[in-house]
């Protein structure tokens, strides 16, 4: 018996009932596994879906950011508005002055 199971790389020989229990428990594993990927796939969608949605409502911005945005914007206008005042007060300096100098030259010509 020993050289038997020597001879057959020390495999203990199994019977019939215990080798359809063996095939039947293969069976059983890979159907439960099969369901298991499925269940595995379907969560892994469920929760690409949840992160998702996660980033669409931080994407939203909160009443206190809203109003900051509204300061900020308040702010720019004032600023870019004290500018273009500047810039007219420049413009119209500008102007005076070029008239200025255009009747000093006819009155130049004209002596």
């Amino acid at each position: 018996e020993l050289k038997e199971q020597i001879e057959n790389g020390g495999e203990h020989t199994l019977s019939a009932e215990e080798r359809a229990q063996i095939d039947d428990v293969a069976a059983t594993h890979a159907r439960e596994r099969e369901k298991f990927e499925g269940e595995r796939a379907m969560l892994s969608k469920r929760s690409r879906a949840v992160a998702l949605l996660g980033r669409k409502l931080d994407d939203i911005p909160t009443r206190p950011e809203l109003i900051q945005y509204e300061r900020r914007f308040a702010e720019l206008y004032d600023t870019v508005q004290g500018k273009l005042k500047e810039t007219k007060t420049y413009f119209a300096a500008y102007n005076v002055l070029a008239d200025t100098k255009k009747y000093l030259q006819k009155e130049i010509s004209l002596l």
